[in-house]
């Protein structure tokens, strides 16, 4: 009896194992390379199923994993690919002299490309209101009444 519970238990421990292993290995971001020359940020990183709009300019750490385009010493060339993102971000801040800007540190551990060819970021909504919008609408529908009217009244007289 107690063969069987130590062979359960190392199912148990085999299946866990097994489970942790592709837990990590989900991409707790995403991340699209923004090549700019002179600067050294790497691009923009959002989390999975977030808009663009939520996404963060980082520089990379690249202790654990060298970026996409230095692993293949062709500095840049991936600009504007899309990349699954493992890894974390540290809580640091890092200069970039020459944006003179801080970003956030990301320590990149893994990547893989989605796309080389993404489609454009949708862009931002206006913080303008539905009602604005609403109000603006009206305002153009009376102007056109106001216009048709006006040219009604110049062709009936010139009649």
């Amino acid at each position: 009896m107690s063969i069987l519970k130590d062979v359960n238990l190392a199912s148990k421990i085999g299946f866990l194992r097994d489970c942790a292993s592709v837990f990590c290995r989900l991409p707790n971001r995403i991340g699209r390379r923004y090549f700019k020359p002179d600067f050294k940020f790497w691009g923009y990183v959002r989390r999975p199923n977030q808009p663009w709009s939520t996404a963060q300019l980082v520089m990379l750490n690249e202790k654990q994993k060298l970026a996409p385009d230095r692993a293949a010493l062709k500095f840049g060339e991936d600009n504007n690919y899309e990349y699954k993102l493992y890894g974390n971000f540290s809580g640091d801040k890092v200069y970039e002299p020459a944006s003179n800007r801080v970003y956030p540190e990301f320590i990149l551990k893994d990547y893989e490309v989605i796309s080389t060819n993404p489609p454009p970021p949708p862009p931002e909504r206006s913080r303008l209101t539905d009602r604005h919008w609403a109000r603006s609408a009206d305002k153009i529908k009376s102007r056109g009444s106001n216009v048709r009217r006006t040219i009604f009244a110049i062709i009936s007289s010139r009649s």
